[in-house]
């Protein structure tokens, strides 16, 4: 790559022409050049390699000129290969490198790159503007002329997918869509919710967010991405996980560190993404040499990245099928301990990058079948019991991939069964190319008028259980018998007699919920017919004590010699006498309301 630019300068500003990796590992990144402002006749460039905080490193060089670099227009080159990295200014080599080029830390860069041309204003290695504006420009101009990519003759070309839309990828020189997708897949982009914020998918050098990712619908299985790319060679996948809460470690570059859920999985809990390879797009074989780097995990509510590198697939692979983790099940143990579930939004796809041989034919993406849509609704939505759904009036328009449409009423399937009052909607349905999509139309269904109804009558009503024995905080169901002529409602009203305290209730499913302060000894559950109220039946319900025993407090005094109460206070045996004492006196017609207040204890 070749930029011919002129840099701007000045105290604090900081112009560069740098090259990041698709899926950068924590710092994969070439400076072809980095200018600090203030230091207006050195040029750096550098390589950078490794992963941050574990086996990072650089080997770069500044060049100095006899004037400074900012007071004309240059070229600034490299030129990258799996052997070595040459860096030119104005066609003149400066420096070289093959530092890392096998010691594990892929110092010559395998995935591929792409060019940033910025200028940064203040922090960092160039250090703080000066804010009286007497060191640092105002107006600064970093002038670009041209930039130019050139590759060798046989050198793979680079396919790519941000996941913007599974549904309507792009399919060009460049970006690459899916050709199929199972239904259970759900795009992300940015959200209030912790799984959906993009600056909690942070990247590479100054903060770059994945503001597009793809999860697993929650309870969906066996979800899949196929790609059809032929004579491709590589794979690379761009993953984010769920980090531990409260983890934040000091680290050796000064940013907190964070920790993956990856880290502390249970054991049997798989959650990688799996890669499979096809010839024919029908008989698939598992990739099993994909390595797995962990990249610098940025502390929690943040994901932690995670890179998915598949070198060398076979020879004729022309299909690639990109397989998500099943979460069900799967676990891991947070800092303190607590075991927690894995959830499908802890997994999440961030990027998909390929290479290709060069030359290789480029196909279009096939057209699918994305979803129907009712666009004119039927003539007839109510119907009475026993009658069949009529479509007609009705259309169903499908919708396609590519962004097509096509009326398909003709083509659509649905039930003809008799329908029943428990009948709400009915599903419509239409299939083409093996792929069946529904849609669901509303209807209401009448229950169907006796035309001779008979008079009924109600004969008994039986509660069940006529007895029971219920402890004070406890519930019992009970259900009604009823017995009739002729045609009748059976519903009844729920009622409840007997109780002493008014947290004691029955609802109208019939379950009786008795209170815990419940101080009757026997309660009556009556059940009403709502056809014809002087028919009833009834349930004698006994209430049986809490046997747990509260704790006796006993009165304290000085000496420590009396256990007994002292004057004036009474014992709660001589208090539940003299409330009954108290109720027997009132019986012959005064209503007394009495209400006693608990002190809470906390």
């Amino acid at each position: 790559m070749a930029v011919r630019a002129k840099p701007n300068d000045s105290q604090g500003i900081w112009p560069a022409i740098w090259m990041l990796s698709q899926d950068e590992t924590g710092h994969d990144e070439i400076d072809v050049l980095e200018y600090l402002g203030q230091d207006a006749w050195d040029a750096w460039t550098t390589n950078h390699f490794g992963i941050l905080d574990k086996d990072k490193g650089s080997d770069g060089i500044s060049t100095k000129n006899y004037e400074a670099w900012c007071q004309d227009f240059h070229v600034f080159e490299v030129e990258w290969s799996p052997e070595i990295i040459k860096f030119f200014i104005d066609g003149k080599q400066v420096h070289s490198t093959t530092t890392a080029k096998s010691d594990g830390r892929d110092g010559m860069h395998t995935r591929p790159m792409f060019a940033i041309l910025e200028t940064q204003v203040g922090d960092g290695w160039v250090g703080s503007v000066d804010y009286t504006k007497q060191e640092t420009k105002q107006d600064s101009d970093y002038l670009v002329d041209w930039v130019r990519v050139y590759q060798t003759a046989d050198q793979p070309v680079v396919r790519f997918d941000d996941l913007e839309s599974i549904v309507d990828g792009k399919n060009t020189d460049y970006y690459i869509a899916p050709e199929f997708y199972t239904d259970g897949l759900e795009e992300l982009s940015d959200g209030k919710e912790t799984y959906e914020n993009k600056d909690n998918f942070y990247y590479g050098g100054q903060p770059r967010y994945e503001d597009s990712r793809v999860i697993v619908k929650q309870g969906a299985k066996e979800q899949f991405l196929v790609y059809h790319i032929p004579e491709v060679k590589d794979v690379h996948l761009t993953a984010y996980y769920q980090t531990i809460k409260g983890v934040k470690f000091p680290s050796s570059v000064g940013d907190l560190k964070g920790k993956s859920m990856r880290s502390s999985l249970r054991e049997g809990s798989e959650v990688d993404f799996k890669i499979y390879t096809s010839a024919d797009g029908n008989e698939w074989t598992e990739f099993g040499n994909v390595k797995i780097v962990d990249n610098f995990p940025e502390p929690n509510p943040s994901y932690a990245r995670h890179t998915f590198d598949a070198y060398g697939l076979p020879e004729g692979t022309n299909y690639v099928k990109i397989e998500f983790p099943d979460y069900e099940g799967a676990e891991y143990t947070q800092e303190n301990g607590e075991i927690t579930k894995v959830q499908n939004t802890d997994i999440q796809l961030a990027k998909v990058t390929f290479l290709q041989e060069k030359g290789a034919d480029i196909p279009e993406p096939e057209v699918l079948l994305d979803e129907i849509e009712v666009t004119k609704t039927p003539k007839k939505t109510e119907y009475m019991e026993g009658e069949v759904f009529d479509a007609k009036g009705m259309q169903i328009t499908a919708k396609y991939s590519d962004g097509t449409e096509k009326d398909v009423t003709e083509s659509i399937v649905y039930s003809k069964e008799p329908l029943k009052t428990t009948d709400k909607e009915i599903e419509i349905s239409y299939t083409e190319n093996g792929v069946t999509k529904t849609v669901k139309q509303k209807i209401t269904v009448k229950a169907k008028e006796n035309p001779n109804p008979q008079p009924g009558e109600i004969l008994e009503v039986k509660v069940v259980p006529g007895e029971a024995e219920v402890k004070a905080g406890e519930t019992k169901a009970f259900t009604v018998e009823i017995v009739s002529k002729g045609e009748v409602t059976k519903d009844v009203t729920w009622e409840l007699s007997g109780n002493k305290s008014r947290e004691t209730k029955i609802n109208q499913e019939g379950v009786l919920t008795v209170s815990k302060t419940e101080t009757a000894q026997e309660i009556r559950v009556k059940a009403i017919a709502k056809s014809d109220k002087n028919k009833h039946g009834e349930a004698v319900v006994k209430i049986k004590k809490n046997t747990e025993k509260n704790p006796i407090i006993k009165p304290s005094n000085s000496s420590g010699s009396n256990n007994k109460p002292s004057k004036g206070v009474k014992t709660a045996d001589e208090m539940q006498t003299g409330m009954w004492v108290m109720a027997v006196a009132i019986a012959g017609g005064v209503i007394l309301t009495l209400t006693i207040k608990k002190k809470k204890h906390h």
